[in-house]
Protein backbone atom coordinates (compact mmCIF):
# COMPACT_ATOMS: atom_id res chain seq x y z
CA UNK A 1 0.00 0.00 0.00
CA UNK A 2 1.48 3.72 -0.70
CA UNK A 3 2.49 5.48 2.01
CA UNK A 4 0.14 8.41 1.46
CA UNK A 5 -2.85 6.12 1.41
CA UNK A 6 -2.97 6.08 5.18
CA UNK A 7 -6.65 6.29 7.28
CA UNK A 8 -7.06 9.72 8.75
CA UNK A 9 -9.94 9.47 11.57
CA UNK A 10 -13.22 11.36 11.29
CA UNK A 11 -13.18 11.83 14.52
CA UNK A 12 -10.34 13.81 14.62
CA UNK A 13 -11.19 16.06 11.99
CA UNK A 14 -14.77 16.50 13.45
CA UNK A 15 -13.49 17.36 16.92
CA UNK A 16 -11.76 20.55 15.40
CA UNK A 17 -14.54 21.55 13.58
CA UNK A 18 -15.95 24.78 14.39
CA UNK A 19 -13.89 24.93 17.86
CA UNK A 20 -13.26 28.73 16.79
CA UNK A 21 -16.22 29.48 15.77
CA UNK A 22 -18.80 28.33 18.61
CA UNK A 23 -20.84 30.59 20.29
CA UNK A 24 -21.23 30.23 23.96
CA UNK A 25 -25.13 30.39 23.50
CA UNK A 26 -24.93 26.76 22.35
CA UNK A 27 -22.77 25.16 24.72
CA UNK A 28 -24.83 22.43 27.57
CA UNK A 29 -25.80 25.03 30.19
CA UNK A 30 -28.69 26.68 32.55
CA UNK A 31 -30.87 29.38 31.09
CA UNK A 32 -33.65 31.42 32.09
CA UNK A 33 -35.80 31.73 29.47
CA UNK A 34 -36.10 30.10 25.56
CA UNK A 35 -34.11 30.70 22.73
CA UNK A 36 -36.12 32.42 20.23
CA UNK A 37 -34.85 30.18 17.64
CA UNK A 38 -36.17 26.71 19.54
CA UNK A 39 -39.79 28.47 21.12
CA UNK A 40 -41.68 26.25 18.11
CA UNK A 41 -39.82 23.22 19.23
CA UNK A 42 -41.42 20.01 21.26
CA UNK A 43 -41.88 21.92 25.11
CA UNK A 44 -39.83 19.00 26.63
CA UNK A 45 -37.03 19.58 24.03
CA UNK A 46 -36.78 23.00 25.32
CA UNK A 47 -37.63 21.93 29.21
CA UNK A 48 -34.37 20.03 28.17
CA UNK A 49 -32.53 22.57 26.80
CA UNK A 50 -33.16 25.43 29.21
CA UNK A 51 -32.39 22.77 32.91
CA UNK A 52 -28.96 22.70 30.82
CA UNK A 53 -29.13 18.45 30.43
CA UNK A 54 -26.68 16.81 28.90
CA UNK A 55 -27.77 15.25 25.58
CA UNK A 56 -28.52 11.45 26.17
CA UNK A 57 -28.35 10.56 21.95
CA UNK A 58 -25.01 12.45 20.46
CA UNK A 59 -22.84 10.26 18.62
CA UNK A 60 -19.65 10.21 20.81
CA UNK A 61 -16.30 9.51 21.35
CA UNK A 62 -14.64 9.34 25.06
CA UNK A 63 -18.00 11.13 26.16
CA UNK A 64 -16.92 14.20 23.51
CA UNK A 65 -20.03 15.18 21.50
CA UNK A 66 -18.51 15.49 18.16
CA UNK A 67 -21.67 14.73 15.85
CA UNK A 68 -23.48 17.77 13.82
CA UNK A 69 -19.94 20.14 14.04
CA UNK A 70 -19.34 19.77 10.43
CA UNK A 71 -22.71 20.96 9.87
CA UNK A 72 -22.56 23.64 11.64
CA UNK A 73 -19.84 25.12 10.44
CA UNK A 74 -21.13 24.38 6.76
CA UNK A 75 -24.20 26.46 7.80
CA UNK A 76 -21.93 29.15 9.35
CA UNK A 77 -20.05 29.32 6.05
CA UNK A 78 -23.18 29.36 4.19
CA UNK A 79 -24.59 32.14 6.15
CA UNK A 80 -21.01 34.07 5.57
CA UNK A 81 -21.51 33.27 1.77
CA UNK A 82 -24.83 34.38 1.33
CA UNK A 83 -24.02 37.61 3.30
CA UNK A 84 -21.00 38.51 1.33
CA UNK A 85 -23.77 37.92 -2.28
CA UNK A 86 -25.98 40.21 -0.70
CA UNK A 87 -22.88 42.70 -0.10
CA UNK A 88 -22.14 42.47 -3.52
CA UNK A 89 -24.78 44.40 -4.84
CA UNK A 90 -24.83 48.17 -4.84
CA UNK A 91 -27.88 49.12 -3.20
CA UNK A 92 -28.11 46.52 -0.23
CA UNK A 93 -26.39 45.60 2.71
CA UNK A 94 -25.80 43.18 5.73
CA UNK A 95 -25.25 45.14 8.89
CA UNK A 96 -25.41 44.27 12.71
CA UNK A 97 -24.46 40.73 11.94
CA UNK A 98 -24.71 39.05 15.53
CA UNK A 99 -26.69 41.92 17.37
CA UNK A 100 -27.77 41.24 20.47
CA UNK A 101 -31.35 41.12 22.09
CA UNK A 102 -32.22 43.46 24.94
CA UNK A 103 -31.71 41.75 28.42
CA UNK A 104 -35.09 42.19 29.20
CA UNK A 105 -36.44 40.74 26.36
CA UNK A 106 -38.56 37.16 27.03
CA UNK A 107 -36.10 35.02 24.81
CA UNK A 108 -32.78 35.18 24.37
CA UNK A 109 -31.41 35.42 20.84
CA UNK A 110 -28.82 36.76 18.51
CA UNK A 111 -29.92 37.51 15.16
CA UNK A 112 -28.12 36.80 11.89
CA UNK A 113 -28.25 40.67 11.12
CA UNK A 114 -30.17 43.75 9.21
CA UNK A 115 -30.53 44.58 5.89
CA UNK A 116 -30.03 48.27 4.89
CA UNK A 117 -30.82 50.28 1.62
CA UNK A 118 -27.45 52.29 0.91
CA UNK A 119 -29.34 55.03 -1.42
CA UNK A 120 -31.70 55.78 1.81
CA UNK A 121 -30.31 58.43 4.37
CA UNK A 122 -32.08 56.33 6.99
CA UNK A 123 -31.28 52.67 5.07
CA UNK A 124 -34.93 51.66 4.82
CA UNK A 125 -36.27 50.10 2.12
CA UNK A 126 -39.73 51.53 0.68
CA UNK A 127 -39.58 52.94 4.10
CA UNK A 128 -39.49 50.00 6.24
CA UNK A 129 -36.85 48.50 8.55
CA UNK A 130 -36.04 44.97 7.43
CA UNK A 131 -34.15 42.30 8.99
CA UNK A 132 -31.79 39.27 7.49
CA UNK A 133 -32.04 35.91 8.65
CA UNK A 134 -30.25 32.85 7.33
CA UNK A 135 -30.70 28.85 7.42
CA UNK A 136 -29.15 26.15 6.03
CA UNK A 137 -31.54 22.90 6.09
CA UNK A 138 -31.52 19.98 5.23
CA UNK A 139 -33.38 17.87 2.82
CA UNK A 140 -36.50 17.28 5.12
CA UNK A 141 -36.70 21.06 6.17
CA UNK A 142 -35.76 22.37 2.68
CA UNK A 143 -38.59 20.31 0.70
CA UNK A 144 -41.27 21.70 3.38
CA UNK A 145 -40.23 24.72 2.27
CA UNK A 146 -40.24 24.63 -1.47
CA UNK A 147 -43.82 22.46 -1.63
CA UNK A 148 -45.67 24.24 1.43
CA UNK A 149 -43.97 27.92 1.30
CA UNK A 150 -42.03 29.71 4.38
CA UNK A 151 -44.78 29.99 6.45
CA UNK A 152 -46.85 26.80 6.87
CA UNK A 153 -43.24 24.80 5.70
CA UNK A 154 -40.64 26.40 8.26
CA UNK A 155 -42.99 28.11 11.01
CA UNK A 156 -39.95 28.12 13.34
CA UNK A 157 -38.03 30.44 11.45
CA UNK A 158 -41.33 33.01 11.04
CA UNK A 159 -41.62 32.75 15.01
CA UNK A 160 -38.06 33.38 14.86
CA UNK A 161 -38.44 36.33 12.85
CA UNK A 162 -41.58 37.84 14.50
CA UNK A 163 -39.75 38.14 18.09
CA UNK A 164 -36.61 38.92 16.35
CA UNK A 165 -38.72 41.99 14.80
CA UNK A 166 -40.68 42.88 17.99
CA UNK A 167 -37.78 43.24 20.11
CA UNK A 168 -35.57 45.18 17.62
CA UNK A 169 -38.63 47.48 15.51
CA UNK A 170 -38.49 45.45 12.14
CA UNK A 171 -40.97 45.87 9.57
CA UNK A 172 -40.05 43.02 7.47
CA UNK A 173 -37.31 40.36 7.19
CA UNK A 174 -35.65 39.00 4.47
CA UNK A 175 -34.86 35.48 5.08
CA UNK A 176 -32.18 33.73 3.01
CA UNK A 177 -32.44 29.72 3.19
CA UNK A 178 -29.95 27.42 1.94
CA UNK A 179 -29.72 23.46 1.82
CA UNK A 180 -27.29 21.53 2.41
CA UNK A 181 -28.67 18.52 -0.30
CA UNK A 182 -28.40 21.44 -2.96
CA UNK A 183 -27.64 19.19 -6.10
CA UNK A 184 -29.90 15.97 -5.36
CA UNK A 185 -32.61 18.47 -4.44
CA UNK A 186 -32.72 19.39 -7.96
CA UNK A 187 -33.23 16.16 -9.67
CA UNK A 188 -36.03 15.32 -6.41
CA UNK A 189 -37.87 18.78 -6.67
CA UNK A 190 -38.45 17.99 -10.54
CA UNK A 191 -41.95 17.70 -11.74
CA UNK A 192 -42.90 18.09 -7.83
CA UNK A 193 -45.61 20.56 -7.05
CA UNK A 194 -43.99 23.61 -6.01
CA UNK A 195 -45.67 26.24 -3.94
CA UNK A 196 -46.33 29.64 -6.03
CA UNK A 197 -44.58 31.96 -3.46
CA UNK A 198 -41.10 30.06 -4.39
CA UNK A 199 -39.55 29.29 -7.94
CA UNK A 200 -37.87 26.62 -6.22
CA UNK A 201 -34.54 26.78 -6.74
CA UNK A 202 -32.73 23.99 -5.47
CA UNK A 203 -29.46 26.06 -3.96
CA UNK A 204 -31.43 28.91 -2.08
CA UNK A 205 -34.82 30.13 -1.90
CA UNK A 206 -35.07 34.35 -0.81
CA UNK A 207 -38.32 35.59 1.17
CA UNK A 208 -39.17 39.26 1.83
CA UNK A 209 -41.70 38.84 4.55
CA UNK A 210 -43.78 41.54 5.67
CA UNK A 211 -43.96 41.05 9.29
CA UNK A 212 -46.95 43.49 10.34
CA UNK A 213 -50.01 41.61 9.43
CA UNK A 214 -48.26 38.56 12.01
CA UNK A 215 -47.83 40.54 15.04
CA UNK A 216 -50.58 39.73 16.25
CA UNK A 217 -49.09 35.97 17.02
CA UNK A 218 -46.52 38.27 19.44
CA UNK A 219 -48.85 37.88 22.84
CA UNK A 220 -49.27 34.01 22.51
CA UNK A 221 -45.30 33.83 21.58
CA UNK A 222 -44.90 35.59 24.69
CA UNK A 223 -47.32 33.45 26.67
CA UNK A 224 -45.58 30.56 25.57
CA UNK A 225 -41.99 31.78 26.48
CA UNK A 226 -42.80 33.30 29.81
CA UNK A 227 -44.38 29.92 30.42
CA UNK A 228 -40.92 28.05 30.40
CA UNK A 229 -39.39 31.15 32.38
CA UNK A 230 -42.31 30.60 35.43
CA UNK A 231 -41.21 26.74 35.07
CA UNK A 232 -37.40 26.89 34.94
CA UNK A 233 -38.21 29.43 38.33
CA UNK A 234 -40.71 27.76 40.53
CA UNK A 235 -39.98 23.84 38.90
CA UNK A 236 -37.05 23.54 36.97
CA UNK A 237 -37.59 19.52 36.29
CA UNK A 238 -37.92 18.81 32.65
CA UNK A 239 -39.56 15.56 33.15
CA UNK A 240 -43.00 17.19 34.45
CA UNK A 241 -43.04 19.21 31.11
CA UNK A 242 -45.62 17.59 28.92
CA UNK A 243 -44.49 16.33 25.58
CA UNK A 244 -46.01 18.07 22.82
CA UNK A 245 -45.47 15.76 19.67
CA UNK A 246 -47.95 12.32 19.66
CA UNK A 247 -45.17 9.95 19.34
CA UNK A 248 -41.59 9.96 20.73
CA UNK A 249 -40.49 7.08 17.82
CA UNK A 250 -41.78 9.06 14.96
CA UNK A 251 -39.51 10.56 12.19
CA UNK A 252 -40.68 14.44 13.09
CA UNK A 253 -39.69 15.82 15.67
CA UNK A 254 -38.16 13.26 18.00
CA UNK A 255 -36.78 11.29 15.48
CA UNK A 256 -33.81 13.20 15.12
CA UNK A 257 -33.72 14.67 19.05
CA UNK A 258 -30.56 13.83 21.02
CA UNK A 259 -32.77 13.69 23.97
CA UNK A 260 -35.13 10.89 22.45
CA UNK A 261 -33.75 8.73 24.88
CA UNK A 262 -34.47 10.54 27.81
CA UNK A 263 -37.51 11.73 26.92
CA UNK A 264 -38.98 7.87 26.38
CA UNK A 265 -36.87 6.90 29.69
CA UNK A 266 -39.31 10.40 31.68
CA UNK A 267 -42.30 9.52 30.21
CA UNK A 268 -45.13 12.05 28.72
CA UNK A 269 -44.71 14.05 31.19
CA UNK A 270 -48.03 16.70 33.21
CA UNK A 271 -47.18 20.47 32.94
CA UNK A 272 -48.67 21.66 29.49
CA UNK A 273 -46.91 24.47 27.97
CA UNK A 274 -48.94 27.39 26.12
CA UNK A 275 -49.04 26.63 22.34
CA UNK A 276 -49.27 28.64 19.51
CA UNK A 277 -51.41 27.26 16.36
CA UNK A 278 -48.52 26.83 14.20
CA UNK A 279 -47.03 24.53 17.09
CA UNK A 280 -50.24 22.66 16.90
CA UNK A 281 -49.84 22.09 13.04
CA UNK A 282 -47.24 19.57 13.70
CA UNK A 283 -47.89 18.45 16.96
CA UNK A 284 -50.75 16.11 16.13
Amino acid sequence: MSELVVPISNWDILRNVHKAHELPENAIQKHTKPRASGLMGDAREIAYMMAGVPLSDPFVENDERVDGKFTQEQGRLAENITADAINASDSIRVVNRQISLPEDFFVSGHPDGEVVYLHDEDGLINGLKFGWEHKHLGRYQYKEVVTKGILAGYPDIVAQALLYGHALGWDAAQLNITSQDASSMRVELRGKKIHPDTDGHPKMLSYALDLRPLYDMIPMLEKRAKWFSDWMENDGDPARVAVEAKSLTGVFPWGYSEYKSLAIADGPGSLVAPQTPLVRDWAK
